[in-house]
């Protein structure tokens, strides 16, 4: 009978199979680690709203149930590809939904996408017709919906400049928002382009004929302007005390 003598440094099968155990755990506490960031990026991102929002020809109106006559009414002109834009929409982004909210202020909407200049396939145009899809579906979804991808769009600008999003890209955002298939599918076929060329011209037009022609972002309360300059705190300065 011969017996086989083992190198001290041979490792057993029980060994390899620890080994394999190790990086299986290790990966499932990374994937874990990286989903549970993924879903905290987007519970920030989603804010619960209580107020309605509706559109209605070139405006998107957000009202609290507490909102009456009195209440001031603010028409924000703004560009999904302006800077500043971006940089208001992050300063009063808590300010004016709790102002909405408790019906202390009414705020119009009013979309622009001169920014894009006449480039129908720009990131202005791109992101209003997502954002239209939003809003369009209120009725039977979330009415915070359209609200949440607004802000999201600012956001991101930066990464939408740079990697040009096309419509799947701003599917994404809003199925990662909450949307509904439906309402994905709508971005994706950029079902509201035509709405959005419209909605631009008229809030150009109505720009036009003040003396700083069109520019954003722009401030008017109950129909007088209101000089913006570095006062991010103007939803705090106009709303109703």
């Amino acid at each position: 009978m011969s017996n086989t003598v083992k190198s001290p440094n041979e490792k057993g099968n029980g060994f390899v199979w620890a080994v394999v155990g190790i990086v299986v755990i290790a990966a499932v506490v990374v994937g874990y680690i990286v989903m549970n960031g993924q879903n905290a990026k987007r519970e920030a991102r989603i804010d619960e709203v209580a107020f309605s929002t509706e559109w209605d020809g070139n405006k998107i109106t957000f009202r609290g149930e507490g909102a009456n006559e009195s209440t001031p009414v603010a028409d924000l002109y703004e560009d999904f590809s302006c800077p500043h834009c971006a940089t208001l929409a992050e300063a009063d982004r808590q300010e004016m939904r709790e102002a909405v909210s408790n019906g202390e202020l009414v705020v119009n909407i009013r979309p622009l996408v001169f920014m894009d200049r006449g480039q129908k396939d720009g990131n202005s145009h791109r992101g209003l017709a997502a954002a239209l899809a939003a809003v369009a579906s209120q009725e039977d979804a979330d009415e915070g919906l359209y609200w949440n991808l607004r802000n999201y769009i600012f956001e991101s600008q930066s990464d939408i400049y740079s990697t040009n999003w096309d419509y799947e890209k701003y599917a994404e955002a809003a199925k990662e928002l909450g949307a509904s298939e439906e309402v994905a599918s709508a971005i994706r076929e950029g079902k509201y382009e035509k709405q959005v060329e419209e909605i631009g011209a008229a809030n150009a037009a109505d720009l036009e004929k003040t003396e700083a022609g069109v520019s954003s972002p722009r401030i008017f309360i109950n129909g007088e302007e209101k000089p913006l300059g570095n006062d991010l705190e103007w939803v705090n300065k106009y709303k109703a005390e």
